[in-house]
């Protein structure tokens, strides 16, 4: 497993025991066919579990607080997209399996507070955007499948970026990292 994974995985760990102590605790399992779920979290801590299995899904969650939010989402379905914004030391893990998938996921924090990210997208359409403001932001982005288009957007200090991406239209990179930075790039076109 590469290093930055682990890492990532090893913070949203850590986050996880957040959730349990959380202020604000969401979890949802969804199955329907016009499934839409709408979120809005504001306390010290929130968190939020959220599974979605349906044809014309929809995720819309906004997170803040003073101190972590945490938000895990997996999704399958036919339509697929999830819109998430975080505020103030965001943990994120996104999975999603579907035909016309779109995330478009936001973090922001201030100068000294740390994002993480790991976000695995897999199906037909394909959209991928991240935006990660703070300090010592993480983020593993991981897409394969057909349409292929990813952004990821780090301002900060101290930034981690882990890219792999699969299928037959890749991306132009779009990649903007300011601070300190690192970042390691895998594209590899057919499956």
């Amino acid at each position: 497993m590469h290093a930055l994974s682990r890492m990532l995985l090893s913070a949203l760990l850590v986050a996880g025991a957040a959730h349990a102590q959380s202020d604000r605790r969401v979890d949802v399992t969804q199955i329907a066919d016009g499934a839409r779920i709408t979120v809005r979290q504001s306390a010290a801590t929130a968190s939020a579990t959220i599974q979605q299995t349906a044809d014309r899904s929809t995720i819309g969650l906004d997170q803040s607080g003073s101190g972590p939010v945490l938000a895990t989402l997996a999704q399958s379905g036919a339509r697929d997209r999830i819109d998430v914004r975080q505020q103030d030391a965001g943990s994120l893990a996104v999975v999603q399996t579907g035909t016309d998938n779109t995330i478009l996921a936001a973090q922001r924090g201030g100068s000294l507070i740390q994002n993480v990210a790991a976000i695995g997208q897999t199906g037909t359409g394909n959209m991928l955007s991240l935006v990660q403001a703070g300090s010592d932001n993480r983020a593993a982005l991981t897409q394969s499948g057909d349409g292929n288009r990813m952004t990821a957007t780090q301002t900060g200090s101290g930034n981690q970026l882990s890219w792999v991406q699969a299928g037959n239209n890749l991306s132009d990179l779009g990649i903007m990292q300011t601070g300190g930075q690192s970042a390691a790039i895998v594209q590899t076109r057919g499956q």
